[in-house]
């Protein structure tokens, strides 16, 4: 329409003011040179048109950018107030109970276990997110050297099983047989990997579920694969699941609750290590699944050998 209205223009403009010169040539120098400046000027319009457009279209794209994050940030500090609150209010009723006076030794071991169980879970929260600042600024430090990665996915299993025995999940592990699979990483840093990973799992899979954990490999990478049938995922909103601070709808009523960093740390973690990551879901109740996949140690350095 811009460009129609600047040629429509551009051409009345010209005859007007050819048309004042009456009985003059049309193809005199004059008017062939008053021609192509109407025309110079009628693009001219043309193109500053199509560029004002499109910036009003990428301010529009900003703006509702800024929006969103507007409303992620928002969101993390609900979160994060919740996440806070439970254990001040466990700690504060903890702490009544033991300003009444003296009471029973059952009673005072049990008031400093909720105390030690709410303090645990604050310093966890708090190196969660000085965790999840280093690495997301890339400024975390690896321990890299030679591991096994199934040694990594039994640690990883062993951190995710208490709450998986809580809801009476059922773990189905697949970890090949052989020998050991390696791969050139940070063992604590993989094991914080799987472990979130297995986790979020057992979170989002209601009661007597079931979670897969399997393990592939061919001489230059190794696959894990971790499946559901938990509640799933839209498809339309999986790539947001990897920005921090950002949860799945079902998370809001989620008694075991979290900051919405844990696949943040996953896929940081993970493309450190040279890897990817990948999750994918047929729709909200048809489960998820997250495939990593991880350079072999062999293939790293033969990779090493060539660039040398």
């Amino acid at each position: 329409p811009a460009i129609f209205a600047t040629a429509l223009g551009t051409s009345v403009g010209t005859y007007l003011f050819l048309g004042s010169a009456a009985g003059q040539n049309l193809f005199e120098p004059a008017n062939i040179g008053r021609t192509v400046l109407f025309v110079m000027i009628g693009c001219s319009i043309a193109v500053i048109g199509g560029r004002l457009r499109m910036s009003r279209q990428t301010l529009a794209a900003a703006v509702r950018d800024l929006r969103a994050s507007n409303r992620t940030k928002d969101n993390a500090l609900a979160t994060l107030a919740h996440e806070i609150r439970n254990p001040l209010s466990a700690l504060k009723s903890a702490n009544e109970v033991l300003s009444r006076g003296p009471t029973s030794p059952d009673a005072t071991r049990k008031m400093s276990e909720v105390i030690s169980r709410q303090v645990a879970q604050m310093t966890r929260l708090a190196a969660d997110l000085l965790d999840v600042s280093s690495v997301m600024r890339r400024e975390v430090h690896l321990e890299k050297r030679p591991i096994d990665l199934r040694n990594v996915l039994e640690q990883a299993v062993e951190q995710a099983a208490p709450l998986m025995r809580t809801k009476g999940h059922q773990l189905h592990q697949h970890l090949g047989s052989g020998g050991a699979t390696e791969v050139i990483g940070d063992e604590q840093r993989l094991v914080q990997v799987f472990a979130n990973v297995l986790t979020n799992a057992a979170k989002y899979t209601n009661r007597d579920g079931e979670i897969r954990l399997e393990l592939q490999s061919d001489s230059r990478e190794a696959l894990v694969v971790v499946s559901d049938n938990g509640v799933g995922m839209d498809p339309d909103s999986i790539g947001d699941m990897f920005e921090a601070f950002v949860q799945a709808p079902s998370a809001v009523a989620n008694p075991e609750g979290g900051l919405g960093i844990g696949l943040a740390l996953v896929q940081n973690i993970v493309e450190l290590h040279g890897g990817r990551v990948k999750a994918e879901s047929g729709g909200l109740g048809c489960g998820s699944t997250f495939r990593i996949w991880l350079p072999r140690a062999a293939a790293m350095s033969g990779s090493g050998r060539k660039a040398a």
